[in-house]
């Protein structure tokens, strides 16, 4: 009787716990293809086309939250990074550079309000939004 409730308890957990990560699959497929269509409807969907940007998407399991970080460069030699969250259509970050700054000292940072300095400060402002 003991083996047959453990049997049982066992089957009923892994059912669970395949059905969560299907489900985690799902939301990172789910936030994959609106992160796409998302940069293709924003001013860098030429950028992208051009090569002049790429992006990557993070779904935050912990937020429920899809961000995409789009990166991108200017004719002036400026890099940008914005950190959008898609669910939202809200600009949370925003980092501006120079290309010859070797120590990457930001013209314009801000996370979620938060200003910044350098590249170090913005990652680890952005951290938490893009590693859960």
């Amino acid at each position: 009787m003991i083996i047959m409730v453990i049997v049982i308890s066992l089957v009923s957990f892994s059912n669970i716990y395949a059905g969560s990560i299907k489900e985690e699959y799902e939301l990172q497929e789910r936030c994959k293809k609106g992160a796409a269509e998302f940069v293709q409807g924003k001013e860098y969907k030429d950028l992208i086309r051009t090569g002049d940007a790429y992006y990557t998407n993070h779904y935050n399991r912990k937020l429920n939250k899809c961000f995409v970080v789009i990166y991108s460069t200017n004719v002036i030699g400026q890099n940008y990074i914005d950190l959008w969250d898609i669910n939202e259509h809200k600009r949370c970050g925003h980092f501006v550079s120079s290309l010859v700054d070797p120590l990457n000292a930001a013209a314009d940072c801000t996370v979620l309000g938060n200003p910044c300095k350098s590249k170090s400060e913005w990652d680890s402002l952005v951290k938490p939004y893009v590693e859960e």
